[in-house]
């Protein structure tokens, strides 16, 4: 009798570990109950091809590379512009400049997901300028950061602070922004306090870093605008460019070392789209041309992107030969917040997945 008991208790085990690995990660109804899934997507503006493999060639930031996969991508927007690059990722379209500003951003369908925390993270002062961009809805459970060095200002106060400001875009969240502020300057000595200062992109960094640690969202954008000053310091757009690279390590760092979100991670990385194949006429200190960014141009439009996961559960084999629209990012993202073991390519696949 109790050999029929542990036989059945057995076979019932064996059944239910079975259908737990075929089924959907949010099948639900008592079957099977994962960790929640979080996405960590890093946009970088205008970085071309060539530059965005630079991000992935110190020894640091090789362990990002090794957990993913790079493939190609197409930016197809009307222009090439920061804000509204920024935006088409974020709504899952090409949107035209007059759809761009206001709440448009903050309101966007990836940052009003139903489910957890959602968080833009970036430096480009015109957020902090722009009417709506400050005007979180009232509803909404995202904040919108803006973090900035006070520049013009010791970048150390009595040797112990850093001196920036972190912004928030809702006045509910004024004593988080705060809080940020103070675990960025206790968990960084004085040196990287420092440097702080002088890279707003390591700044993007930490406090997305900051915010991994203390809310563990189930959304987290950072923005990183320190490669663009190559239209007339392309020197310093490569000094920042390695900037952006310890960043976006720093960022995976904090994801792997943090329990409720190593295993269940998805970190995308891509620029908002690249830059032109001959240079403008500004050059800089050390004798280096400039270069914009303009939809005429293939540099600009055809670019690449890196897709990594600490998930066992997310099949990454099926992105490498594929061509991505930097589009794709939303839905991506959506399919792996309901749970998909993979996605399908190209978009016409996505779309029937979402």
């Amino acid at each position: 009798m109790k050999r029929r008991h542990f036989l059945k208790q057995s076979s019932i085990a064996a059944v239910g570990g079975l259908l737990a690995h075929h089924l959907p990660l949010h099948a639900g109804k008592g079957i099977f109950h994962p960790s929640p899934r979080h996405v960590v997507i890093c946009v970088v503006a205008g970085l071309e091809k060539s530059d965005f493999e630079k991000l992935f060639v110190s020894t640091g930031s090789k362990a990002v590379l090794n957990s993913g996969r790079i493939c190609e991508m197409r930016y197809n927007g009307a222009a090439a512009g920061h804000r509204m690059a920024l935006e088409s990722i974020l709504h899952g379209e090409y949107l035209a400049e007059s759809a761009c500003g206001k709440q448009s951003l903050v309101e966007s369908p990836l940052l009003l997901h139903p489910n957890g925390k959602k968080y833009l993270v970036t430096s480009d002062r015109v957020f902090l300028k722009t009417p709506g961009y400050t005007e979180a809805p009232g509803s909404a459970t995202h904040l919108l950061v803006s973090c900035v060095p006070n520049q013009g200002e010791s970048p150390l106060v009595k040797g112990t602070k850093a001196n920036f400001s972190i912004v928030s875009s809702d006045n509910r969240n004024v004593g988080m922004a705060s809080g940020l502020r103070n675990e960025i300057i206790e968990s960084n000595d004085a040196y990287h306090r420092r440097l702080l200062f002088y890279s707003e992109d390591l700044l993007v960094a930490e406090t997305a870093c900051a915010i991994l640690r203390r809310e563990s969202p189930t959304v987290l954008v950072s923005h990183f605008m320190g490669a663009d000053v190559a239209h007339g310091d392309a020197s310093q757009a490569q000094t920042n460019i390695r900037h952006i690279s310890t960043g976006i390590q720093r960022i995976w760092e904090a994801v792997e070392s943090h329990p409720g979100m190593k295993g269940n991670t998805l970190l995308v990385v891509l620029p908002d789209f690249g830059r032109n194949g001959f240079h403008n006429s500004m050059v800089d200190g050390n004798g280096n041309y400039g270069t914009d960014h303009s939809i005429s141009d293939q540099n600009t439009t055809h670019i690449a992107c890196l897709f990594a996961s600490n998930d066992p559960h997310f099949d990454l084999s099926r992105i490498q030969t594929r061509i991505v629209q930097s589009t794709d990012i939303y839905s991506v993202a959506q399919l792996f917040l309901k749970g998909k073991k993979h996605f399908g390519w190209p978009r016409k696949d996505l779309s029937e997945q979402a």
